[in-house]
């Protein structure tokens, strides 16, 4: 089994592997930085004048901090700016906000994170992530999705959120001090009493949540009724982000993407290592000192997901005409994979390659794509990065893609060198009149040289 290292979570996400594919950068920056980032300073400067006069100063710090957040992730290249995507999308938001008769002027942000979601940081701020885009495909289900962020925007959900900061900031001014107030309530009132209250605390914002998340379906079904979107695209896209699994691979998917010419593919690399007492050693469990790292992304914003879909059934329409499939489905899955092999996921990145692959065999990124993440797996040996960049075995809940994380783990790193050069010297003659496979490949011969000086 691969030795792994304890590291500081935080720390990892201070250290980002350059790994994007040759001749595969993207347009990570706008056109206008200077523009852009005038705009969002105007927009602060405007929220922050129409606060009251006893408004707490926390608040106006927010504004700012929101401000600063997206500079900060535009410079460093978290944003996507197609121009063609951009057109699509900031249409879309047009087209619901003319035909709504909304006086809004919106910024929408195209976030290069895999994540299922969307967010309004309201004031007619927007962010769509690319992970959205892929599993979102066809325009009447995503219009149903701006709709409902569009929606949080025009009922102002973001005030609450505020005026739970202002209370927090008046409750104490530091940590220390909350601290030293929580040991008096202790001593004073009793554990039971405190618990109790902290409890109905949580279950107050919880049940906010869901009635800000409730609201804004509703109001997002009207908006996509009225701007001529079928309104039953409320409930299938609710559904598809309820069975959300990114990473699934077919049966013997690994078997057959790493099957090479003059490196046979071993099935002690995947075999199911051997429990004790009914265990498993090396999986996501609580002891695990990166268990908080590896916990799955979830739609954690959006409470009571269930609760969302019954109310969507009972007042979805009939199906209607056919959805029409949006043209950025694709192009998300490439980037996807690019980030994933930018912050050195190669797991990530591997399983998205080798499923595109089943599916589009000739298509030289995904190929490549492969053989940067064997490519960068065993970089993360070497440089003792490896938790930090594999998840555990048991992380992935798809049995082909569980194959896949058994293969990182088990295979040794001499066996590994050896596959990814076997592999990418066939990917060079599948490839032959492609520079970038033999770019990758001439990588890679001169990285093992290097290190077996």
């Amino acid at each position: 089994m691969r030795q792994t290292y304890s590291v500081s979570v935080f720390v990892w996400l201070f250290l980002l592997i350059q790994a994007t594919l040759a001749g595969q950068a993207g347009p990570y920056l706008p056109a206008d930085t200077t523009a852009l980032f005038a705009r969002l300073e105007s927009l602060t400067a405007e929220c922050i004048a129409r606060l009251p006069a006893d408004s707490p100063g926390a608040v106006a710090e927010v504004y700012r901090d929101r401000a600063e957040d997206l500079r900060t992730g535009i410079s460093a290249g978290d944003y996507l700016f197609r121009s063609d995507l951009q057109q699509f999308v900031d249409g879309m938001f047009r087209t619901l906000i003319d035909a709504n008769g909304l006086s809004l002027d919106p910024v929408v942000l195209i976030s290069r994170s895999p994540a299922v979601n969307a967010s309004s940081l309201g004031d007619g701020l927007f962010v769509i992530n690319i992970g959205l885009l892929r599993r979102i495909r066809n325009s009447d289900e995503l219009a149903f999705v701006f709709a409902h962020e569009l929606s949080h925007d025009q009922l102002a959900h973001l005030a609450r959120k505020l005026e739970v900061i202002a209370e927090q900031d008046t409750e104490a001014s530091s940590e220390r001090e909350r601290e030293r107030a929580m040991r008096r309530r202790l001593r004073r009132e009793g554990r039971a009493r405190v618990m109790e209250d902290l409890r109905d605390a949580v279950y107050e914002n919880r049940r906010h949540s869901r009635a800000a998340e409730l609201s804004a379906d509703s109001l997002g079904k009207q908006y996509l009724a009225r701007s001529g979107y079928a309104d039953s695209a409320m409930l299938r896209a609710l559904q598809l982000l309820r069975d959300y699994e990114p990473f699934v691979l077919p049966d013997s998917a690994v078997v057959r993407g790493f099957q090479t010419r003059t490196y046979p593919f071993k099935e002690k690399w995947i075999a199911e290592p051997a429990q004790l007492f009914g265990g498993s050693f090396g999986g996501a469990d609580a002891d695990d000192p990166n268990a908080a790292f590896w916990a799955k992304d979830s739609l954690s914003t959006h409470p009571d997901l269930e609760h969302r879909l019954d109310r969507a059934a009972t007042s979805s329409a009939t199906a209607g005409r056919a959805p029409a499939a949006h043209p950025f489905a694709e192009i998300s899955r490439r980037e996807i994979i690019t980030r994933y092999l930018e912050r050195g996921l190669s797991a990530h990145a591997l399983c998205l390659a080798l499923a595109a692959r089943e599916e589009q065999p000739d298509e030289v990124f995904y190929a490549l794509a492969a053989g940067k993440g064997l490519l960068n797996t065993y970089r993360s040996v070497r440089e003792h990065h490896f938790d930090r960049h594999i998840p555990p075995t048991a992380y992935f809940d798809d049995p082909g893609a569980s194959q896949l994380l058994r293969l990182l783990h088990q295979i040794r790193n001499s066996e590994l060198k050896k596959l990814t050069l076997a592999y990418l010297e066939d990917r060079v003659a599948e490839f032959p009149d492609d520079p970038r496979a033999t770019a990758l490949q001439e990588e890679a011969i001169l990285y093992f040289n290097t290190i077996d000086e």
